[in-house]
């Protein structure tokens, strides 16, 4: 997979991997420079690319959040993304599904672990197997782990946690 400069920095200077498979189906990462190969793309990114990806058939659907402290989480949306991604992989296809950010650890992780809840699994279960197949890191903004876990709750469709 090929990614940008400053994700393959990053990756690089803290021993990330770039993308894993979380569980059959279901990636998890930083912006690759391609979609290609994926049935569904959820981009957690703050802001849309300027430009969309070359070449890609499938889906995506942005799903925007910051990976800060204080930050607003539009929950609805969260859901949204991983109902379809749920829909997608729920067919046994083979289908793959890619949830990414820019460096692949919060934003992404947040909606991965509402899709493996989805799935079937507990929120603590889903965190344990992200960090495991992903990265240590994963979820490491404390802000979106309470949030992963269920120790604060959203009473909104947006809401903002402190």
């Amino acid at each position: 997979m090929d990614f940008s400069p400053a994700n393959e920095a990053l990756a690089d200077r803290f021993s990330l991997r770039p993308l894993s498979e979380i569980v059959p189906g279901l990636w998890q990462g930083m912006r690759p420079k391609s979609y290609i190969g994926y049935d569904l793309v959820i981009s957690c990114e703050q802001f849309l690319a300027k430009k969309p990806m070359e070449n890609f058939m499938g889906v995506t659907i942005h799903c925007p959040l910051r990976d800060e402290d204080d930050f607003e989480i539009p929950a609805y949306g969260i859901w949204a993304a991983a109902v379809a991604a749920h829909h997608v992989l729920d067919q046994q296809r083979g289908e793959k599904v890619l949830i990414h950010c820019s460096g692949g650890l919060n934003r992404s992780s947040l909606v991965t672990v509402r899709i493996l809840e989805l799935l079937g699994y507990e929120a603590h279960e889903a965190v344990a197997i992200i960090r495991r197949q992903h990265d240590d890191f994963a979820l490491c903004n404390r802000a979106f782990e309470r949030w992963a876990l269920r120790e604060q709750l959203p009473t909104a469709e947006t809401t903002t946690l402190r």
